[in-house]
């Protein structure tokens, strides 16, 4: 990935006056000769001529020769010297792009930087682009950190560390160098995130969003001040960078959440409902914020919408609420069910009653029990079945006739007679006058005699006498004139007294 310089550009210079160059040869056993030879020479030359033998310094004895030979210069003169040849390299570049210019450049602003006691933040700056030009991400890196050594607060150097983390596909690296940027100048970093090229930008956009989540995704306990910040920063880069994007409002709205800034963040979800319609998690969001406020009536409004029909966004909702305002929340959503039902609004009811089974931690059997008969006057049949099995699973220390019954009631309603009849029979044994007083309310003593003296019958048929004689028994109690029952009773008596109870 080619890194586009950002400052080199601005310093365009004109050297003149260049005298042709001398070289002057140091022996290789005689490091310290350089800087003698040098510094005599120096008041006698050019500076330009001076840097130029730095420069074969460099090359021909190496960076530690260098160092040296700038010990017993005044820092006048080693600023001039830096100066000059940083000016002397961006002339180079400014003139050729080729791998060999930024070799060339990069010997000229290393001369530079050991002229400052390795303290030219420029000229380290550049010499960083002129390694990420030439694909050394490693020394590049090196360059840009020595500059945040000195001043943390650069955002260029950032910014340049952050492109050769990319290249190496160093996500958390990246990630951590543009949150230090944003946090520094956000308008600025925005736009150099926004300059990138496609491929490169998209990924750092995806790096932060994955970053994001996973800072929101952690227990709100453990959200201390650094990654609320954190979270905050990137949903308004995100926001920023693309306003149309529902998910970044989504995602801002999150963080504004975490942080209790909750009329911004009702804002930024009112924006997602109008870009995204359909799109469900908004709603579960503006819910949590009216909870939060205390607007129960709106919150449950809200949130009965996703009880039957995004679950994950409720818990979304619910994950982040305490047992008082669970309690709470459930209360208010059964009560608002039971006043929609009264009114025969039993869908919107129902939405209710999910509501408020989802969110109780407590009396969630008497919370089944109504949702069950919303469900069955619904003729939603099954699921009633399976709350009430729920309730009788709940209470099955102490199972109560009347959920017995309801729950017989849905099984013939849904034409399962011989279940139904296995409920009654529960129902009966467990207090008969209880089960006949409710029996008699519905289904009636009559029909429910009839469902029994069918499930007696059809044990008689499969030759099971001693249940038919049993069902049989149980019908009478519910209508003892049951005339038909009383013949399959002794006719099944007569066939146990045979003996005929082989199946």
């Amino acid at each position: 990935m080619a890194f586009v310089p950002t400052y080199i550009c601005h310093f365009r210079v004109h050297v003149s006056g260049v005298r042709k160059k001398r070289t002057i040869c140091l022996p290789s056993h005689c490091p310290t000769s350089a800087h003698h030879v040098l510094a005599k020479r120096k008041p006698l030359t050019h500076i330009f001529c001076i840097t130029q033998d730095y420069l074969h310094v460099l090359r021909t004895k190496g960076p530690n020769s260098l160092a040296a030979a700038f010990v017993e210069i005044d820092s006048g003169e080693r600023l001039a010297i830096e100066n000059e040849i940083h000016r002397h390299a961006v002339q180079l570049l400014e003139e050729s792009r080729t791998p060999e210019t930024f070799k060339d450049a990069i010997d000229c602003f290393t001369v530079a930087i050991a002229a400052s006691g390795s303290r030219a933040t420029k000229s380290l700056l550049a010499r960083a682009e002129c390694f990420a030009h030439l694909g050394d991400q490693v020394a590049a890196i090196a360059d840009f950190t020595t500059v945040l050594n000195h001043d943390s607060g650069i955002v260029e150097a950032l910014y340049g560390r952050a492109c050769m983390q990319l290249t190496l596909n160093h996500q958390q690296e990246t990630v951590v160098d543009y949150l230090r940027a944003l946090a520094i100048n956000f308008e600025d970093t925005k736009n150099h995130i926004a300059s990138l090229p496609d491929q490169p930008r998209l990924l750092v956009i995806y790096w932060l969003h994955q970053h994001t989540m996973n800072l929101l995704s952690q227990d709100v306990s453990e959200h201390n001040e650094k990654r609320k910040l954190q979270a905050k920063l990137i949903g308004q880069l995100l926001v920023a960078l693309d306003e149309n994007n529902p998910t970044w409002h989504g995602l801002y709205a999150d963080a504004l959440i975490v942080e209790g800034n909750y009329e911004t963040a009702l804002a930024h979800l009112d924006k997602v409902t109008q870009l995204s319609p359909d799109d469900l998690t908004a709603v579960a969001r503006c819910a949590l914020i009216h909870v939060k406020l205390g607007n129960m009536d709106r919150a449950v409004l809200q949130l009965g919408k996703l009880a039957e029909d995004d679950l994950q966004g409720l818990n979304f909702v619910l994950k982040v609420l305490d047992r008082e305002q669970h309690e709470e929340l459930a209360k208010f959503a059964s009560n608002q069910a039971e006043n929609l039902g009264r009114k025969n609004r039993h869908e919107e009811a129902l939405h209710h009653h999910s509501l408020a089974v989802m969110a109780t931690n407590a009396n969630q059997s008497d919370i089944l029990r109504k949702r069950a008969k919303c469900l069955a006057r619904l003729e939603k049949y099954t699921r009633a079945e399976r709350d009430l099995s729920l309730v009788l699973k709940l209470e099955k220390c102490n199972p109560l006739v009347s959920d017995y019954c309801a729950r017989g009631h849905v099984y013939l309603l849904h034409d399962k007679e011989h279940p139904a009849c296995n409920d009654y029979i529960r129902a009966l044994d467990l207090n008969t006058s209880a089960a006949l007083s409710i029996i008699t309310s519905k289904p009636g003593r009559a029909n429910l005699a009839r469902v029994f003296y069918n499930y007696a019958q059809h044990n008689f048929d499969n030759k099971k006498f001693p249940e038919a004689l049993m069902v049989a028994d149980f019908g009478l109690q519910i209508d003892e004139k049951h005339m038909e029952l009383r013949k399959l009773k002794s006719k099944a008596n007569k066939q146990m007294g045979r003996g005929c109870v082989i199946q």
